[in-house]
């Protein structure tokens, strides 16, 4: 008995026969899957030609040894697809792998991208007024929730701007934190000023995945009493003995908050004199 096996297929073997990248979190690396191509013909195939479809968003060609090579039977080469979704979504497309005796086979790829979708529970905070110099004032939440289809993580949080020494964040906050689709992460903030005026900043929750960092507007004003007097110097000038001569004397608060007055003294070698 005798007999003769003859391979009956394409030309080519492909090994596997379809690349699946699953889930891809958009803006990260290109995950990497490689196709290998196996001559099954009696024969060597040459003029070799790798090319991805016209509609394939998402996807590129990495490292291969195929284009232009010649195969001979049992020989094999590699292609390596590169898949970065930018988008949330299915993508579709074929490698094409051509040969000009044997026609071209087509190769299906597939993957989807993921990401999440950061939402704030407010794009401002407003501290009011506090007193420089004064008590802490009371502190204010921010939260970072994720509406989107993955999970991904805080990486820090910071705040930043001109006046950003004005504003704590309290605790560990969510730097280093992943937050998984329906869920969130808070931060506690306070004010303590240390000059009048109005404070602006910025609090950054620093997010991977490539995205931007997301910003919440942070203001607050702090006032101080300015005690000032209509004159620098009371001068009563002559007053005759068994007399007595009076000046007025203003007091305002020129200040933006209220002014506490304490009780008044008179120093100094003639204090005993003035009333």
């Amino acid at each position: 008995l005798e007999g003769e096996g003859i391979w009956t297929g394409a030309a080519f073997d492909v090994q596997p026969r379809t690349l699946d990248f699953g889930r891809h979190l958009v803006g990260t690396d290109r995950s990497r899957k490689s196709v290998q191509l196996i001559n099954r013909q009696g024969t060597s195939l040459s003029n070799i030609r790798i090319g991805l479809a016209e509609e394939s968003t998402g996807f590129s060609l990495g490292k291969q040894d195929c284009t232009g090579r010649s195969l001979a039977p049992g020989e094999s080469c590699k292609v390596e697809v590169a898949f970065g979704a930018p988008e949330d979504g299915e993508f579709r497309s074929l490698l094409q792998i051509s040969q000009g005796r044997t026609g071209t086979l087509g190769i299906d790829i597939q993957g989807q991208g993921v990401a999440p979708r950061w939402v704030l529970d407010a794009e401002s905070l407003d501290f009011g007024d506090l007193r420089v110099g004064g008590d802490i004032g009371k502190a204010l939440a921010s939260t970072l929730g994720n509406d989107g289809s993955a999970g991904a993580r805080i990486t820090r949080v910071e705040v930043a701007g001109a006046d950003a020494g004005a504003f704590k964040v309290g605790g560990q906050g969510c730097g280093g934190k992943s937050v998984q689709p329906g869920s969130s992460c808070g931060v506690s903030l306070t004010f303590q000023p240390e000059r009048e005026g109005e404070h602006q900043a910025e609090l950054l929750f620093h997010v991977e995945a490539g995205s931007s960092p997301q910003k919440v507007a942070l203001v607050a004003r702090a006032v101080a009493p300015r005690l000032g007097l209509d004159q620098e110097m009371v001068d009563f000038d002559r007053v005759r003995r068994t007399t007595m001569g009076q000046v007025d004397l203003t007091v305002a608060n020129r200040g933006t908050a209220p002014l506490q007055l304490g009780p008044f003294s008179i120093a100094g070698d003639g204090a005993g004199s003035f009333k």
